[in-house]
């Protein structure tokens, strides 16, 4: 089986919609996921963490995952995180 790591720095794929940062990449990363995961490849989408109470994995659809990771400040803060992007790749399971 084919499986893709993707990063979305941006914000999680799985954040509610509506809120101050979560709208059109959240969706596009989501929707790419699924659709990927619907096809038979296996999808990781490794994500900056968000709120301290927020699950520690969640599926966006068969075959694929949304997996925060301990990097960067936690929720969505776009516009501060060019500096933080290596971190993630460093904590990607191998």
């Amino acid at each position: 089986m084919t499986r893709i790591a993707m990063l979305s720095v941006h914000a999680c794929p799985m954040a509610k919609l509506g809120g101050r940062d979560s709208g059109g990449v959240n969706v596009y990363v989501r929707e790419i996921a699924r659709e990927l995961g619907r096809r038979g490849v296996e999808v990781d989408v490794f994500t900056r963490g968000r709120a301290k109470d927020a699950p520690r994995r969640q599926s966006p659809g068969e075959n694929a995952r949304a997996v925060p990771t301990p990097t960067g400040p936690r929720g969505p803060r776009p516009h501060a995180v060019a500096h933080v992007v290596p971190r993630p790749c460093r904590r990607i399971p191998r």
